[in-house]
């Protein structure tokens, strides 16, 4: 995940009037819509999938992945005071092995509406533990060695030349 020129300068020089705000976006095809979530303390408008979308305000915290080539790609995260509509999204998620809960981190400028990191950093929950006060995680790269073979399974009504 390479530096923007725009993060380069802004960690290099750290002005004041130039922030950048963490989001993360989970996603899964058995929830009713994706959750944009931001540690920034509003909500605020961001370009997502090429349109103007809000991210909700969240306390959360991400450990991002080490940027050197240990090969360690995972992301840890914590998220406080989950609003109860998405604990329930994840623990119906949690259930269906089938799809694991992408994990999109991206990084907004200030004053740039746009994501800074492009393509953002695309992971999937590995691990997910939620308690009273929070949901703990840990979010790695798609397991491409250990994946079964084929990923999708041959249906006679899809492939009928095999109906022998």
């Amino acid at each position: 995940m390479p530096l923007t020129e725009a993060q380069k300068r802004i960690y290099a020089s750290a002005p004041i009037q130039s922030v950048f705000k963490q989001a993360i976006v989970l996603s899964h095809p058995g929830f009713t819509r994706e959750f944009l979530l931001t540690n920034s303390p509003v909500n605020f408008f961001g370009i997502w999938n090429g349109q103007s979308r809000e991210f909700a305000a969240v306390p959360f915290e991400v450990v991002e992945p080490r940027r050197d080539d240990s090969s360690q790609q995972d992301l840890r995260l914590r998220i406080d005071n989950v609003d109860p509509n998405i604990m329930i999204e994840l623990e119906k998620a949690s259930k269906d092995f089938t799809d694991p809960i992408k994990c999109t981190y991206v990084v907004f400028a200030d004053d740039d509406p746009r994501p800074q990191d492009d393509p953002p950093l695309v992971l999937y929950l590995s691990a997910l533990e939620a308690t009273p006060d929070a949901v703990i995680g840990t979010a790695t790269r798609a397991d491409v060695v250990n994946a079964e073979f084929p990923r999708r399974y041959y249906r006679i009504n899809e492939f009928p030349g095999m109906n022998r």
